[in-house]
């Protein structure tokens, strides 16, 4: 919660005298100020002047005087701004007509971070994300991390890219100005990436060395086919003299098992590349 400071009867810890030479002033020496994070603050004070102040009293709100000594303890202090009070008292009940008053706040409770965005389970489809987040308290600092990160201080909305695909974490926590530090708050969410556009190409590529290797595993059957046709052939040839016809075979299985290797390694290369690229 907030510190803030109460009107005061005076400009500093020390009630004036105003004049009133017989009746005895009231001076807080040290005590807390704005907003503490504690339930109990410690005062010491003094009556003034020593000679016409037998003793000081203390109260806190609006519970009765009591005889204390400094240094005195108030414990067990609730939420928001208590005022303790000290009175010096003299002689024949002859107080301080303006007790010393002290001002500050109590704040115990650590703030809660809400993050609004991204979404719990949410689905991203690009590597950045911006954080939008809020704490139950105002004037509260911030701090982020990501993953397995540091904390960092950071402002709402954090933006964050370069995110890989896959599953993260965002946390934030936040202090406030008494200086409690609350739970983090975390939300999940996990990038998915489409194909990029060296993807793609790579794919297209790919499917293209397949079409051309089939083709050429078509041409190699036939012209081992013919080979083995003309194998036949050039038994018979040899009594006719037609080897010829066998050599051209030959020729023409040479030529579709050099195509068909060029075709298996360009189909072998596209895979490799596609991979990379799609990886």
């Amino acid at each position: 919660m907030p510190g803030g400071a109460r009107p005061r009867n005076r400009s500093s810890w020390q009630s004036p005298s105003g004049g009133r030479s017989a009746r005895p002033d009231t001076t807080i020496n040290s005590g807390p100020t704005g907003t503490i994070a504690t339930d109990q603050a410690t005062f010491t004070f003094a009556g003034n002047p020593a000679g016409n102040a037998s003793k000081v009293q203390c109260k806190l709100d609006a519970g009765a005087y009591a005889d204390c000594t400094s240094r005195k303890t108030f414990t067990g202090l609730s939420e928001g701004p208590p005022t303790p009070a000290f009175r010096a008292e003299g002689a024949v009940d002859n107080q301080d007509p303006s007790p010393a008053t002290g001002t500050f706040t109590v704040d115990t409770t650590a703030p809660k971070v809400t993050i609004t965005s991204p979404s719990q389970g949410s689905i991203l489809t690009t590597t950045s994300a911006s954080a939008a987040f809020a704490a139950d308290e105002a004037g509260s600092s911030f701090e982020c991390r990501l993953d397995a990160g540091a904390f960092a201080a950071c402002s709402s909305p954090k933006a964050g890219s370069g995110l890989a695909a896959g599953s993260h974490t965002i946390q934030v926590r936040a202090t406030d100005q008494a200086s409690n530090t609350g739970a983090a708050a975390s939300t999940s969410f996990t990038v998915k990436l489409g194909p990029s556009a060296a993807c793609t190409a790579a794919e297209a590529d790919l499917s293209a060395a397949n079409l051309q290797l089939a083709n050429a595993k078509k041409q190699q059957k036939k012209a081992k086919k013919g080979l083995k046709k003309a194998n036949k052939a050039l038994r018979k040839a040899k009594k006719s003299g037609k080897a010829a016809k066998v050599k051209k075979a030959k020729k023409k299985v040479k030529k579709a098992n050099a195509a068909f290797k060029k075709a298996n390694q360009s189909a072998s290369d596209a895979t490799t590349a596609a991979a990379d690229a799609c990886a």
